[in-house]
C-alpha cells in the first residue's frame, strides 16, 4: 500500500509540474506574439511616415528643367554625341 501511494503522490507531482510549463510556455507564446505584433506595427508607422515624405518631394527637378528650356530656347544648348554613345556602350555591356 505504501508504494502506492508514493506512486500517486509522484504522478501528482509530475502532472503539476507539466501544467505549470504548459502555462509558462503559453505566456511565452503570447509575449513572443504581442512583441511580433508591435514590430509590425511601427514598421507600419514607419511606412506611412516615408510615404508621406516622398508625396511631399517632387519628381522631377524643376530647377533642372528650366536650365534646360532655357537653353534650348536660346541656342546654347549643347548636345555631345560622343559621349551619348559611349554612355549607351557602357549600360549595354558592348
Amino acid at each position: 500500500m505504501e508504494i502506492n501511494k508514493l506512486s500517486s503522490a509522484v504522478s501528482t507531482e509530475f502532472n503539476t509540474n507539466k501544467s505549470v510549463t504548459a502555462h509558462k510556455k503559453n505566456s511565452d507564446t503570447e509575449t513572443q506574439s504581442v512583441s511580433k505584433q508591435q514590430d509590425i506595427s511601427n514598421d507600419w508607422k514607419l511606412l506611412a511616415q516615408a510615404q508621406q515624405t516622398l508625396q511631399s518631394v517632387s519628381d522631377v527637378d524643376m530647377d533642372k528643367v528650366a536650365s534646360i528650356r532655357n537653353a534650348l530656347s536660346n541656342g546654347s544648348f549643347e548636345i555631345m554625341l560622343d559621349k551619348i554613345a559611349d554612355k549607351i556602350l557602357t549600360q549595354h555591356g558592348k
